[in-house]
């Protein structure tokens, strides 16, 4: 009896074994809006940015929205928001605009003929007693141009009664990064109405002197949760167990992506020593 050569029957076996599949990962039919927008109880202009869904393919930035109609209103004032500049889809608010806790914010967006509305709760948030900036001890040298990386921790009072949900940005020497993948963020239900002293909410690449600034941020529930949704379809894929791919949930309407947040924020800012 003639025998095959192993490595000749793992390669039947694999061709045998082995079926083409095609996805359909083409143009969108039918692009959809998508919201990034916030709003806070700080005096400031703030932004609502707007883009286009684009093909799977595509390796151009996403297409901008313009010349859309964008307004902000808590039921008894309404915010026009102008965008700036003209054909960048960014859309502020008047320098000095600021949100007030316990109100409700109702985005509206006209576009294209079309009428979108997102609406989010601006929560409390407890102030930052304290901020430290703490090296990582026996950590790698950091690849040259990069700097050593830092712990940024917190003490605070957490507000009494579940249903709080916290987020922490940074900006260190004037720049301030807000993207959901570098952000912390945490709800209370193993911290209701503890004191919490010394979390750790983040951690930066900084040398002494530098400057850091930390800003603790009240989310709403579904912001909390959209929040998941996103990073679990993006940086935090990649896993043996990762669940099936699946929309990520949003509080826009009318088929849109994206979110509108309303946020109190308490700020604390010290010299990495």
């Amino acid at each position: 009896m003639k025998h095959l050569p192993a490595p000749l029957i793992a390669v039947l076996m694999l061709t045998a074994c082995t079926e083409r599949i095609e996805l359909d990962l083409g143009d969108l039919a039918d692009p959809k809006l998508v919201v990034e927008g916030w709003i806070t109880d700080q005096p400031m202009k703030h932004r609502v940015k707007l883009t286009m869904t684009r093909s799977y393919y595509a390796n151009e930035p996403a297409p901008v929205v313009s010349g859309a109609y964008v307004r902000i209103s808590d039921g008894d004032q309404t915010i026009d928001l102008q965008e700036d500049p003209i054909g960048s889809g960014e859309y502020w608010t008047p320098d000095g605009t600021a949100g007030e806790v316990g109100r409700t914010y109702t985005l509206t967006i006209e576009s294209a003929g079309e009428t979108y509305v997102a609406s989010d709760h601006m929560r409390p948030v407890s102030p930052i007693d304290s901020l430290a900036i703490t090296y990582i001890e026996d950590q790698e040298e950091p690849e040259p141009g990069r700097k050593p990386r830092y712990e940024v921790r917190v003490w605070t009072q957490e507000l009494p009664g579940v249903g709080d949900h916290y987020r922490w940005v940074q900006t260190i020497n004037g720049v301030r990064n807000d993207s959901l993948n570098r952000a912390a963020f945490v709800d209370d239900v193993l911290y209701d109405g503890a004191y919490v002293q010394g979390v750790v909410v983040d951690v930066v690449h900084v040398v002494p002197g530098d400057t850091v600034r930390t800003e603790q941020m009240s989310i709403t529930g579904e912001a909390y949760d959209i929040i998941t949704a996103i990073l679990t379809e993006t940086d935090w894929r990649g896993g043996p167990f990762d669940p099936p791919p699946s929309n990520v949930p949003s509080n826009v309407s009318n088929g849109a992506f994206g979110f509108f947040g309303a946020s109190s924020v308490k700020d604390r800012t010290v010299v990495v020593q």
